[in-house]
């Protein structure tokens, strides 16, 4: 949460162009990048929020829950 809000802070000081590209070829499926341009962009002009494909969501979570729990299950399992 901290490294969040100092990364919303710092983009909100040099802008867009002051953040690595490195940075910003990470993203979350099935947000890409243009998508959250598009809704900073709404949230700025205080427009409708941007529809999601709703089924995508809940298909991301199940996946990382799953790699989640297999990741402790394996941990549980010698060699500590």
């Amino acid at each position: 949460t901290t490294g969040a809000i100092a990364g919303a802070l710092a983009g909100a000081t040099v802008g867009a162009s002051g953040i690595p590209p490195e940075w910003l070829a990470i993203s979350d499926w099935p947000r890409s990048l243009a998508s959250i341009r598009a809704l900073g962009a709404r949230l700025s002009q205080r427009g409708r929020p941007l529809p999601f494909w709703w089924p995508a969501i809940p298909l991301r979570n199940a996946a990382f829950t799953a790699v989640v729990l297999a990741t402790g299950v394996r941990r549980l399992l010698p060699p500590y």
